[in-house]
């Protein structure tokens, strides 16, 4: 398999030889200001994609790891489609 290199502002840089997937992460409940809606992630799995979406957090507090708040899918990426659409009206 292919190695690819995963770097964020707040994580140690590290290799893997995993398959990566794509997972949108979206809220179960209403959210206010100032606080992620949803997520996308690249990432070998599940709960690497929910730890990695904790990382970086807003007013939400991490509630990214905890499926009765946070819902995560992965995304199809063989098909062409808008991956997410977040729109907050104010």
């Amino acid at each position: 398999m292919t190695k690819y290199r995963i770097t964020t502002p707040t994580a140690q840089n590290y290799l893997t030889t995993s398959r990566m997937n794509i997972y949108l992460l979206n809220r179960s409940e209403a959210c206010g200001y100032d606080e992620y809606d949803a997520k996308v992630i690249v990432a070998t799995s599940k709960d690497e994609a929910r730890k990695l979406a904790n990382m970086k957090v807003g007013n939400e507090g991490r509630i990214w790891e905890d499926p009765s708040q946070v819902h995560c899918n992965i995304i199809d990426s063989e098909s062409i489609g808008v991956v997410l659409e977040s729109f907050n009206a104010g």
